[in-house]
């Protein structure tokens, strides 16, 4: 079966957004599914992930299989209240940086330190209007400023992955991800 090939180049210096620089290595991907599969099994001991899709329709499908294990970061919500945990070097970077460049009034940074931020989301009373209710202040208003200061035009495999549901939010998997066999720097 025909897999995309996600196409980066070897090496690559850029800033996010909200000023983060960021260099990134990318080592082409050459194993077959028995890679794939290590990674699966590997997830079973470690935080990660893997997306597959065996669907292809000319204009609007392409298949692909995208993961990778040890992400940097993980996000917590219960109610309004979140905490944002490094799970190694690369999330305490992501810490000092993102504790410095959150700017969504609604986001109160009650604790931080090297690998942590918590804090809560101020609600704010409901918008009369109904077209403004979907911008009330919430745990989205926190996801939408992380998503503003970390993303970028140069790295489209930028992403949040992870798992929610109505009251707990739960995202493990955070940006700055890269394809099975892509290398860090």
């Amino acid at each position: 079966m025909n897999r995309t090939a996600f196409s980066l180049p070897a090496h690559s210096d850029y800033r996010t957004r909200g000023g983060l620089a960021v260099t990134r290595s990318v080592e082409q991907f050459s194993g077959g599914a028995n890679r794939l599969d290590d990674l699966i099994e590997l997830l079973d001991r470690r935080r990660g992930v893997v997306l597959s899709s065996g669907t292809t329709v000319p204009g609007r499908y392409e298949s692909f299989d995208l993961g990778f294990s040890d992400p940097p970061l993980q996000l917590e919500t219960v109610g309004f209240d979140f905490s944002l945990q490094a799970l190694n070097a690369r999330g305490e970077v992501l810490i000092a940086f993102l504790g410095d460049i959150l700017r969504e009034p609604c986001v109160v940074i009650s604790e931080r330190d090297a690998t942590r931020l918590a804090g809560h989301v101020v609600r704010g009373a409901a918008p009369v209007d109904e077209d403004q209710r979907t911008r009330r202040a919430s745990v989205m208003s926190l996801v939408r400023d992380l998503v503003a200061a970390l993303a970028a035009n140069d790295d489209p495999l930028l992403g949040l992955f992870g798992v929610t549901s109505c009251s707990t939010c739960r995202i493990a998997c955070w940006p700055m991800t890269a394809p099975p066999g892509a290398a860090w720097s």
